[in-house]
């Protein structure tokens, strides 16, 4: 589990068509969380994700219209074992799938199709599991 914020810049004169990460399993497999220049939408694609046998409608991309601000993508991402949440342009925009990798996540891939785009900075941040309890009310 990680949770991962990336800005990037998009290059005027030769904009990528597509940019963003690509989350990868140890299978080879993956989930893409990226943004799509010409339509200006943010996407998760999961047609490479690992386990999509149990349903035809499962594997697929969804999509939301999102403008750039000031020429930037910034996009503030959390992922766990089943699930990816997408926080875009400081939430203007928001995204959330559930995915089912095989095996754990084996690495993190930026990407840029077609053109050119600028990551101007990137962070990332291991998440540890939650744990509480609950206290127990008893009955006077």
């Amino acid at each position: 589990s990680f949770e991962l914020i990336a800005e990037f810049q998009i290059v005027p004169n030769m904009p990528a068509d597509r940019l963003g990460l690509r989350i990868l399993s140890a299978d080879g497999g993956g989930t893409t969380i990226g943004y799509a220049t010409k339509p200006q939408q943010l996407f998760i694609d999961r047609s490479q994700c690992s386990k999509t046998e149990f349903s035809p409608a499962f594997s697929g991309v969804h999509l939301a219209p999102l403008e750039p601000e000031n020429g930037v993508i910034r996009l503030h991402i959390f992922v766990d074992r089943a699930s990816v949440e997408v926080f875009a342009n400081d939430g203007r925009v928001v995204l959330t799938d559930q995915i089912f990798p095989c095996g754990e996540t084996s690495g993190l891939e930026i990407f840029s199709d077609g053109g050119e785009a600028q990551l101007d900075s990137l962070e990332i941040y291991g998440l540890e599991s939650a744990s509480f309890q609950v206290p127990l009310e008893t009955p006077n």
